[in-house]
C-alpha cells in the first residue's frame, strides 16, 4: 500500500511507538467519555432511560426490596453456597454479579454511571489492537478515536454510555475479531462465555463468527474439508458451549418452556401477544403508536430492521455510500476488511435472517429482535472499510472532480440540496440546534472545497495526481481542529438522558417513606421511575406492561380515568393496590382521551370510546386535605374509602 507522505492520516508501519500511540489513544478516550459522563455524574436522577428497567438492581443491596413486584421477583433467584446465598440473574448473571460487587462500594445507580469509563477505555484498547494488527499503528488511533467518540453519540442500543448489559456488544465483538484475527481461540472462546453471561443476544452472532474462523475458506493448499478445520479451535468452541449451557440453564428453560404465560426474561420481550398474529405489524405493540415500533423507516430502521434508531442507521447508510460510491473509483485499491470482520458481517447478515425466520415459524423472536444482531457488527466493518479507504477514495474524487467538471458540478449542488433539505426539516421538527449548525458548516465547507479544487486543476495535466502535503504546524492545527469538533460533537450529540423534574424528585423521595411492601398504582407512565428511584412495588408501568395481564392494563386505565370512586376503590381492592399517584396536567386529562395518546394501542384504541363519554374524572375531585403528597400537579392519596369522601 502506498504512503501518503506529510497525512497525519499516513498508513506507514510504526511498530517500535506502538505504546506510545497507545497511550495517547487512551488517554483522548478517557477524555471523550468523561466529558460525555460528567453532566449524568453530577446529577443522581440523571440516568440511561432504560436503566428505569433495571430496579432488580436495589434487591441485590436489599432483598426485602419488591416483594410484590412478580416482574422484578422473576429475574432472581438465590443460589445457597454453604451459609451464603449468591443472587443469580438469570438473563444476565455476571453482569448481576458485576453491580452486586460494585453495589458495595457505591449505589447500584451511580455505578452504571461509572461503567461507561472502563468499558469506554476497553473498547479503545481493543479497536486499536485490532487496526494495529490489521492494517498499522496510525489507522489504529485513527480508528479507534473515531469509533469511540461516535459510539459515545449513538443511540444507547449501540453506545457504551448507557452502562447496560448491551452497552458490552461493541466490545464483545471487537474483542472476538482481534482474537480470533490474531489466533487465539481459546481467548475468543472465553469472550463467548462473558458474551453469553453478560448479554445473550449478541451470542448467536458471536457465536457463529468463531465458527466460521474454524475453517480454511480459501483453501490455498487444496486440502480435504477435514484438514482445512482447525480441530483445536472447535474443542475450545465445544467447551464452552457447554459451559454456557450450564450457566446459563435457567434462562434456556425460560425460553424453550416457559413457567409462565407472560415472558418475564429480556430475551423474549419482542414476543407476540397473541399466537394468531402472523406478521409483526399486525401487533399493536410494534406499530408506530405502540411502546417497540418494529419499522421507523421500512425496511432498514426500527427493531426489526438493520438499526433500531436513525442516528445508527443514517451512519452505516453513509458508510455504506461513501464504499459504493468510492469502489468503482478505486477499483483494485480498494481496500477490503480484515477475514474476520468479513465473517462478521457475514454471521449477523445470517441470523438476521434467521431471526426472522424463526419468528413466522414460532411467532416469537426467539433469537431477539433482528436489529440488534446487525447494527452494532455494521457500524464497525463499515466504519473501518471506510477509514481503510478514506484517503486513496478523497484523491480519487478530486481526480474525478477535475476531470469531470459538469459532473462534479451536478453532484455538489445535489449534495448541497439535500444536506439543506434536511437540515429544513430538522429545524421544522426541533429548531435549530447545534449539531445542524454542525452539519450545515460541514456540507458547506465540503462544497467550497470541493469548488476550489477542481477549479484549480482548470490548467493542470489531466493525467497529473494531486498531492495533498501538510506542513508540520498545519497537521498540528488539523488535528486540534478535529478534536475540538469531537468534544463539541460528544457534549451536543450525546443521546439524552433521563431526567426528571423537581416535582418527580420530591415524590421519589417521599415515596421511600412508605412502608416497602406497599404497592403503588395510578397512570402507568407515571410509574416509570418509581421502582428504580424510589425502590417500591408497582403494579406495572410504561415499561412493563407488555408483561403484564392485559385485563389488569384495561383495569388501571378504566380506574384511573372512571368518574366513580366506587369503581376506583373495587380496583384498589381487586388488586391490592395501597395508594395512587395522580398526575392531573400531564395524563389525567380529557384532550389526551380524544387525542387517543393517553396509552399504548391496542389499549387506547379499546378503550377509547368508552371514556371519551366521561365529562369529569374522581381523581381529580379528590380533596386536597386527602394528599399525602403534593408537589405541582402530582399528588399521591391512600386508596381508602377516607380519600374518596
Amino acid at each position: 500500500m502506498g504512503i501518503i507522505h506529510s497525512d497525519i492520516f499516513s498508513f506507514s508501519p510504526m511498530k517500535s511507538q506502538s505504546h506510545r500511540y497507545l497511550l495517547v489513544t487512551l488517554f483522548i478516550a478517557l477524555l471523550f467519555v468523561l466529558w460525555a459522563q460528567i453532566p449524568a455524574l453530577r446529577d443522581p436522577f440523571q440516568i440511561e432511560e432504560d436503566v428505569r428497567n433495571l430496579p432488580w438492581m436495589w434487591s441485590l443491596t436489599d432483598s426485602t426490596l419488591f416483594s410484590r413486584s412478580p416482574f422484578i421477583q422473576g429475574k432472581i433467584f438465590l443460589i445457597s453456597l454453604g451459609n451464603m446465598q449468591w443472587p443469580y440473574i438469570i438473563d444476565n448473571p455476571v453482569y448481576g454479579l458485576l453491580i452486586q460487587l460494585g453495589s458495595y462500594f457505591v449505589s447500584p445507580l451511580t455505578l452504571v454511571k461509572l461503567i461507561p469509563i472502563p468499558l469506554t477505555l476497553l473498547v479503545a484498547y481493543y479497536a486499536f489492537r485490532l487496526g494495529q494488527t490489521a492494517v498499522t499503528n496510525r489507522f489504529a488511533v485513527i480508528f479507534s478515536l473515531t469509533f469511540v467518540a461516535l459510539n459515545l453519540t449513538l443511540h444507547t442500543e449501540v453506545s457504551v454510555i448507557a452502562g447496560l448489559q448491551r452497552s458490552f456488544v461493541s466490545l464483545f465483538v471487537l474483542v472476538l475479531a482481534y482474537y480470533l484475527l490474531s489466533g487465539h481461540f481459546g481467548r475468543a472462546a472465553l469472550t463467548l462465555f462473558f458474551a453469553a453471561t453478560i448479554y445473550v443476544p449478541i451470542l448467536p452472532v458471536c457465536g457463529l463468527t468463531y465458527l466460521f474462523s474454524c475453517i480454511d475458506w480459501r483453501n490455498q493448499n487444496n486440502l480435504s474439508w477435514q484438514r482445512r478445520i482447525n480441530w483445536r479451535a472447535i474443542s475450545w468452541l465445544f467447551f464452552i458451549c457447554v459451559v454456557i449451557l450450564i450457566f446459563m440453564f435457567p434462562l434456556f428453560q425460560e425460553q424453550l418452556m416457559p413457567s409462565n404465560p407472560a415472558p418475564q426474561t429480556p430475551i423474549s420481550e419482542s414476543s407476540t401477544t397473541s399466537t394468531a398474529q402472523t406478521h409483526p405489524w399486525e401487533n399493536p405493540r410494534f406499530s408506530l403508536k405502540g411502546p417497540k415500533p418494529l419499522f421507523i423507516f421500512f425496511p432498514f430502521i426500527g427493531r426489526g430492521g438493520i438499526a433500531s434508531g436513525p442516528s445508527v442507521g443514517i451512519l452505516i447508510g453513509l458508510f455504506a455510500f461513501f464504499l459504493i460510491a468510492s469502489y468503482p473509483l478505486l477499483k483494485k485499491q480498494f481496500q477490503k476488511p480484515p477475514v474476520v470482520l468479513q465473517q462478521i458481517l457475514y454471521a449477523s447478515i445470517i441470523v438476521y435472517i434467521l431471526s426472522w425466520l424463526i419468528f413466522f415459524i414460532t411467532s416469537r423472536f426467539l433469537l431477539y429482535i433482528p436489529s440488534r444482531h446487525t447494527q452494532t457488527t455494521l457500524f464497525i466493518v463499515l466504519l473501518f472499510m471506510t477509514l481503510q479507504n478514506a484517503v486513496p477514495a478523497f484523491k480519487a474524487w478530486v481526480d474525478w472532480i477535475s476531470r469531470h467538471r459538469q459532473k462534479a458540478a451536478l453532484f455538489i449542488f445535489i449534495l448541497t440540496l439535500l444536506g439543506l433539505v434536511v437540515i429544513i426539516w430538522q429545524i421544522f421538527r426541533q429548531g435549530l440546534t447545534f449539531p445542524s449548525a454542525i452539519v450545515a458548516g460541514l456540507l458547506l465547507l465540503l462544497a467550497v472545497i470541493s469548488w476550489q479544487l477542481f477549479k484549480e486543476r482548470t490548467a493542470t495535466s489531466k493525467t497529473e495526481t494531486p498531492t495533498f502535503d501538510l506542513p508540520r504546524w498545519g497537521q498540528i492545527l488539523l488535528l486540534f481542529f478535529i478534536l475540538l469538533l469531537a468534544f463539541s460533537y460528544i457534549r451536543f450529540a450525546s443521546p439524552p438522558f433521563h431526567n426528571p423534574t423537581p416535582d418527580e424528585r420530591e415524590m421519589y423521595e417521599y415515596l421511600q417513606s412508605l412502608p416497602k411492601d406497599a404497592l403503588i398504582s395510578g397512570h402507568p407512565c407515571s410509574l416509570d421511575g418509581v421502582p428504580i428511584f424510589a425502590q417500591r412495588n408497582i403494579l406495572f408501568n410504561c415499561e412493563e406492561y407488555g408483561y403484564a395481564d392485559p385485563q389488569s392494563v384495561s383495569a388501571t386505565l378504566v380506574a384511573y380515568y372512571n368518574d366513580n370512586p366506587e369503581q376506583i376503590l373495587a380496583y384498589c381492592h381487586e388488586y391490592g393496590v395501597d395508594y395512587l399517584i395522580v398526575d392531573t396536567e400531564k395524563w389525567l386529562t380529557h384532550d389526551r382521551i380524544v387525542a387517543g395518546n393517553f396509552f399504548y394501542e391496542p389499549y387506547a384504541s379499546a378503550l377509547q370510546p368508552d371514556l371519551i363519554a366521561q365529562s369529569q374524572f374522581a381523581l381529580a375531585s379528590i380533596n386536597p386535605e386527602q394528599y399525602l403528597f403534593t408537589a405541582g400537579s402530582l399528588f399521591i392519596i391512600p386508596c381508602t374509602e377516607i380519600a374518596f369522601d
